[in-house]
């Protein structure tokens, strides 16, 4: 397998991973709890339609899902840990602005369990990412002649003419012929 073949089947196995747990909690526990509680605390912050919010499962478990397998991707393919955290900032602030967004229009949408989802897959990706990136170099420095590759390569000396400052004197008399090498 190549390496975007054995990233595809991280990717999938992280996001599955991630999904089933947190869609089981979503349906039996601890996720409703939080959507009942936003749901009394909405009415507070905004001005809602008069039949109020009504719960959206659907959308809640393809938007988990969703957001698990992104985490996973963006934790394996991002190149510096800064991308990662500015996904995870950006994600928050998006999933904020939906709640409310979709509040406004009726349906209760409750985002901490996508934020959860989109963060542990992430977690876990940059975790296995680290760990894929050990064993390529762990490979490269036992393969046979990668040896000397895996080492630091030993600093070139070079000879160079250096001109001498105006306060000291050349060791070279101005009148001796050049030297080409």
């Amino acid at each position: 397998m190549n390496q975007h073949e054995n990233q595809s089947v991280t990717l999938l196995f992280i996001g599955i991973l991630v999904c089933v747990p947190l869609l089981a909690l979503q349906h039996f526990g601890l996720f409703p709890e939080l959507g009942d509680r936003l749901a009394d605390l909405l009415p507070r912050l905004l001005v809602l339609p008069e039949e109020g919010v009504r719960k959206d499962p659907l959308l809640q478990y393809a938007l988990q899902t969703l957001l698990a397998f992104l985490g996973a991707w963006v934790g394996l393919r991002a190149a510096a840990l800064w991308v990662k955290l500015a996904f995870l900032a950006a994600l928050g602030h998006l999933l904020a602005g939906f709640t409310l967004t979709l509040a406004w229009n009726g349906v209760l949408f409750e985002p901490c369990s996508g934020f959860l989802a989109a963060s542990t897959a992430c977690l876990i990706g940059v975790i296995c990412a680290d760990l894929e990136q050990r064993r390529e170099s762990e490979t490269a420095a036992n393969a046979p002649g990668g040896a000397e590759t895996a080492s630091a390569p030993e600093p070139a000396v070079e000879a160079r003419a250096e001109s001498p400052t105006p306060d000291q004197e050349s060791p070279v008399p101005a009148d001796a012929p050049a030297v080409k090498s």
